[in-house]
């Protein structure tokens, strides 16, 4: 029998990040929302693309649409 991984992340937004989330047209901010919680939320590393510098090894990147995530 195969378990099936139901591990969840959750997504929290820096304070800056929030501030300029905030200043994004609304369906901008539902793209990104939408796109973090089908693809990121259920598996980060899966969609991601991790940084290459030594001192970023634990930060991942998104592209949605002309926007950059950094995780």
């Amino acid at each position: 029998m195969r378990l099936k991984k139901n591990i969840i992340w959750r997504i929290n937004f820096t304070t800056g990040a929030d501030k300029d989330f905030s200043k994004l047209e609304k369906q901008e901010q539902k793209r990104i929302i939408g796109y973090l919680r089908q693809k990121v939320q259920q598996d980060p590393r899966a969609h991601g693309t991790a940084l290459k510098s030594n001192d970023l090894v634990k930060i991942w990147r998104y592209r949605v649409g002309k926007y950059r995530i950094l995780s």
